[in-house]
């Protein structure tokens, strides 16, 4: 969606055409999803406690540095892919 938007950024680069004529709003749209579904996901999981100690290693599921990792690694397929294959 990003690349989409990147190859296909309005001549005139004005706020309106950057926030109405972009995925720009879809992805803020997306990835506010994602982090209140995380933060739901955690509450489920881990309880309303703050106090409760999370266990686990920190680049495992459910974890933040699991998602971290995917998405780093999926761009960097892509880019690459992107490059490598024009």
């Amino acid at each position: 969606m990003s690349h989409f938007a990147i190859v296909h950024w309005p001549s005139p680069a004005t706020l309106k055409a950057i926030i109405f004529n972009t995925t720009l709003a879809d992805i803020v749209i997306v990835g506010s999803k994602f982090f209140i579904g995380k933060s739901l996901f955690d509450l489920e999981t881990y309880g309303y406690d703050p106090d409760k100690v999370r266990q686990g290693k920190t680049y495992r599921y459910p974890n933040m540095g699991w998602w971290l990792g995917h998405l780093v690694a999926i761009s960097v397929v892509y880019s690459l892919g992107n490059v490598l294959w024009r």
